[in-house]
């Protein structure tokens, strides 16, 4: 397909891509402390929340692990006390799951310490799950996993307080929820910028539909995005043995396109 071809193709998926869709949510948190800030303020009440600075903001974020499983953080942040927060964007039950965000919180854990450091010294940390339905049947638009002390195999209502906290908040009931957060999730769901409620969210996704310059900066991240897709399948078709030609064909790559798609990226 012609790089013309191509571009008209994303242009045309724009107007219909809502802030919960993984498309959307990459370029309009990237390096957007106020757009961040506005989510985890709603999400955890707490108004007084400050990001202070930018190079803390980072939008698909890679937490190397030696050894073993990398994560790709949808957004990371820390705020002006030490805390940290992860927010991800999750459309299927299996990307959602409870141990997903244990290892999102496991790996975020294992890097935030510097050497001679104490456990105690862990700084409190956040994972906030955003999901279009309500995977876990609860009933109601946001809620936290527990964490509590079990005695004589019971559960109690005293908080076992290890400073972690995972979060789940969901859309399906934005509809009927009235609260600041029912919004924020209305704003998430819909492809219209002026049916968004919150005047920074609506202004930054204006940008991205409506204006020449944002629809550009769209296409490009699709096109990343595209490429991204290409280079996982060829590096994992390589490791199983398949054929390079054939690879290629499937794909329609050029030589040059696939010797720089099988070179795995730097770290």
């Amino acid at each position: 397909m012609r790089l013309s071809q191509l571009r008209a193709k994303f242009e045309a998926q724009i107007p219909k891509l809502r802030l919960i869709d993984d498309t959307m949510a990459q370029i309009f948190f990237d390096g957007n402390i106020p757009c961040v800030e506005t989510v985890l303020r709603t999400i955890l009440d707490k108004q007084d929340l400050k990001v202070l600075r930018l190079t803390l903001v980072e939008t698909q974020k890679v937490i190397h692990n030696y050894g073993g499983r990398e994560v790709r953080l949808d957004v990371y942040a820390e705020d002006s006390t030490g805390k940290r927060y992860n927010i991800e964007l999750q459309r299927t039950r299996s990307s959602a799951s409870l141990r997903r965000a244990r290892l999102n919180l496991s790996l975020m854990d294992a890097r935030a310490l510097e050497k001679g450091e104490a456990p105690d010294d862990l700084p409190e940390t956040f994972i906030n799950f955003i999901t279009e339905i309500d995977f876990f049947k609860k009933g109601v638009t946001l809620w936290e996993a527990p964490r509590t002390y079990w005695i004589n195999g019971e559960p109690t209502n005293q908080r076992a307080d290890d400073g972690s906290h995972i979060i789940y908040v969901n859309a399906e009931y934005a509809e009927t929820d009235a609260s600041a957060i029912g919004a924020l999730m209305g704003d998430f769901m819909t492809s219209d910028p002026a049916q968004i409620k919150n005047e920074l969210l609506r202004e930054r996704m204006t940008y991205f539909k409506l204006t020449r310059e944002g629809r550009e900066k769209m296409c490009q991240v699709m096109e990343n995005l595209l490429k991204d897709e290409k280079r996982t399948f060829v590096q994992r078709m390589l490791k199983k043995g398949m054929n390079k030609d054939d690879i290629m064909d499937i794909l329609g790559l050029s030589e040059e396109e696939f010797e720089e798609l099988a070179t795995p990226l730097a770290s």
